[in-house]
């Protein structure tokens, strides 16, 4: 199962690719600032955003945005080019996902992913570990990938409620549920991948 998302703001974000594109600019630690994340190479930035939803055509959509302007201009720019998210766009993200009780994923490709989805996965306590596994297979099983929720604020019980919930509907109702999700998780993450 992918629990993904988390509350905003807080602490700088974990080290990891945000914080080392931003490190080719600037001597400080943590996310870049609007300002550095404007001014980096394209490179850079597509790594920052493909940690956020890692969609090729959202990554190249957002980053050649850029300048913004503010970072409410950046993140309805990002919430619009989600907007046109298809389900064939979505395999790939999922791949970046990992399982509940999992740190890190196959397709984790950065310290910053693993740092964010452990800290997603916060809300989800050892006893409800095995019922989640059961769950996930079973969702696995039924649609064909990873059961994946944005967990911001939810604990273990809720999880698993939506879980048993989602259990029960076809592919064509869960497919625009789970790009929803990573839409939800995109957004988290670019909150705390880019500060003022």
């Amino acid at each position: 199962m992918a629990l993904d998302g988390g509350p905003h703001g807080g602490a700088a974000a974990p080290t990891g690719a945000p914080a080392a594109a931003a490190g080719r600019h600037s001597a400080k630690s943590g996310p870049p600032t609007l300002q550095e994340f404007n001014s980096l190479e394209i490179a850079s930035a597509a790594e920052i955003l493909g940690a956020c939803l890692d969609i090729p055509e959202w990554v190249t959509q957002v980053a050649a945005g850029r300048p913004y302007a503010d970072l409410r201009s950046l993140q309805e720019a990002a919430a619009a080019a989600a907007a046109g998210i298809t389900w064939e766009q979505v395999s790939g993200a999922l791949d970046r996902h990992p399982r509940i009780g999992e740190t890190t994923s196959a397709g984790v490709r950065t310290g910053t992913e693993s740092a964010w989805s452990a800290a997603e996965q916060a809300g989800v306590d050892a006893g409800q570990a095995a019922a989640m596994a059961d769950g996930n297979r079973a969702y696995e099983r039924r649609f064909g990938h990873i059961f994946l929720i944005c967990a911001a604020g939810l604990s273990g019980g809720q999880i698993l409620a939506n879980l048993n919930s989602r259990l029960a509907g076809d592919a064509a109702t869960e497919k625009p549920v789970v790009i929803d999700e990573l839409r939800k998780i995109g957004a988290l993450r670019l909150a705390k991948a880019v500060s003022l």
